[in-house]
C-alpha cells in the first residue's frame, strides 16, 4: 500500500512538470496552439487530484486482535471513571505502544480523559498531603508510642477524615465519647472478642486493627481508661477537620464529583459500539501491521 502511494505521488509530480511545460513551453504568442494549453491544464488538474484522492482513500480496518485490545481499553476506561480512578491510556507523556495506540485511534476521548486524570490527580495529591500531616501530628503528639499504635492511628484517622471530606461532612459533630454509638469500639481485656477480631484493644469502627492497647485493664476501669487515652486522639481528630489539607481535599473531591462524565462516557460507548476500527497512521500497531 505504501509503495503504491509513493508511485502515485511520483506520477503526480511528473504530470505537474509536464503540465507546466505544456502551458509555458511549446509555441509562444499567437503561434501557441490552444491544444497544448488545454492539455497542460488537464495534466496539472489530474496531478493534483491524484494525491488528493489518496488522502481520502478508504483505510482498511484494524486487525481483529488489535480491535479487541482497543475495545478492552475502552471498557477499562469506563470502569476507571466509575471508580474515580485515573486512566493511564490518556497520559500524553506515556511512550507505551498500547497507550499511543489508544490515543491515536481515540484522540477526542484521550483529550477528555486527560482532563479527568488531572481532576483525579488533584484528589490523590490532596489525600497524600493529608496522610503525611496525620503521620507528623501523631509522632509530634506522642501518639506513636505504647499504648498507641501510631501507624494504625494515623491511617485510621486519615481514613475517617477523607470520607468526611469526600461527602462534605467534615463540620458535623463526631461521635467520640466512648460507649454505645461511638466511632470507637473496644473489648474488655478479660473478655474474649469474637472470632477474627483483635484482642483487648480499641479500634476505629470497621477498622481491622486496634490502635490503642487495653491489655490488662480491668472491667471496672475499662471505660474510664479508654476515655483517658482517647481524649488526645479525639482532640487531634477534631482539629484535623479544619486543617488546610482537609479543606483542600474536600475541594478536590467536590471538583471530581461535579466533573461532567457524561460526554466522555457517551464517546466511549459510541466507540465500543463500532463494528470496525479504522487504521490510524499514528498508531504504532497499525503501522507495524501495514
Amino acid at each position: 500500500m505504501r509503495l503504491q502511494r509513493d508511485a502515485a505521488l511520483g506520477l503526480a509530480a511528473i504530470l505537474v512538470s509536464l503540465g507546466v511545460w505544456l502551458i509555458t513551453g511549446p509555441g509562444t504568442g499567437p503561434h501557441r496552439h490552444v491544444g497544448w494549453l488545454v492539455l497542460g491544464v488537464a495534466s496539472v488538474v489530474f496531478s493534483l487530484a491524484l494525491p488528493t484522492a489518496l488522502l481520502f482513500e478508504r483505510r482498511p480496518g484494524a486487525s481483529e486482535s488489535h480491535r479487541a485490545r482497543l475495545q478492552t481499553m475502552l471498557f477499562n476506561c469506563q470502569i476507571a471513571i466509575d471508580a474515580r480512578q485515573g486512566v493511564g491510556f490518556a497520559d500524553p507523556t506515556s511512550a507505551d505502544p498500547q497507550h499511543r495506540a489508544f490515543r491515536a485511534h481515540f484522540p477526542s476521548i484521550g483529550r477528555r480523559l486527560k482532563q479527568w486524570n488531572a481532576a483525579v490527580a488533584q484528589v490523590a495529591d490532596a489525600r497524600s498531603a493529608l496522610s503525611h500531616r496525620f503521620e507528623r501530628e501523631v509522632a509530634d503528639r506522642g501518639l506513636g508510642e505504647p499504648p498507641y499504635r501510631g501507624e494504625v492511628l494515623a491511617a485510621d484517622l486519615g481514613h475517617v477524615t477523607r470520607i468526611r471530606a469526600r461527602v462534605s461532612r467534615r463540620q458535623e459533630p463526631l461521635p467520640l465519647e466512648f460507649g454505645p454509638g461511638s466511632m470507637w469500639r473496644g473489648y474488655v481485656g478479660s473478655h474474649r472478642p469474637p472470632e477474627g477480631l483483635p484482642p483487648a484493644g480499641i479500634q476505629v469502627a470497621n477498622s481491622p486493627n486496634w490502635c490503642v492497647d487495653m491489655t490488662g485493664v480491668s472491667d471496672e476501669d475499662y471505660k474510664e481508661r479508654a476515655q483517658e487515652l482517647l481524649d488526645p486522639v479525639n482532640a487531634l481528630l477534631i482539629e484535623a477537620q479544619s486543617w488546610p489539607e482537609t479543606v483542600e481535599l474536600e475541594a478536590a473531591e467536590e471538583a471530581l464529583t461535579s466533573w461532567d462524565r457524561a460526554p466522555v462516557l457517551a464517546e466511549i460507548e459510541e466507540a465500543r459500539a463500532q463494528t470496525e476500527i479504522k487504521h490510524s497512521r499514528r498508531c504504532p500497531e497499525c503501522r507495524r501491521q501495514r
